[in-house]
């Protein structure tokens, strides 16, 4: 009987330990998830306005080539001064 209690108790000591793993292991799973996502939708929320922009100039630069595909003179000019940036 006393053997059998002995027993019990380091399973029991056992099962704590593991108890106390498992639940750090969750914690610091959805730590290491958030460290993930967070930097992802905070860098999708500040590109927006990037690609917003970069769309508009994408938009007006095709309109400013008209449908024959050859540069107009304002096309010409918005590519001069691009390249002398």
């Amino acid at each position: 009987m006393q053997e059998n209690l002995k027993q019990t108790k380091e399973v029991h000591e056992i099962v704590l330990k593991t108890k106390k793993y498992l639940f750090w292991g969750q914690v610091l799973g959805w730590l290491k998830f958030f460290v993930v996502v967070i930097p992802i939708v905070i860098a999708i929320f500040y590109a927006i306005p990037f690609l917003r922009t970069a769309m508009e100039f994408y938009r007006n630069l095709m309109d400013n080539l008209g449908t024959t595909g050859l540069p107009t003179d304002a096309t010409s000019d918005v590519i001069k001064n691009l390249l002398t940036k």
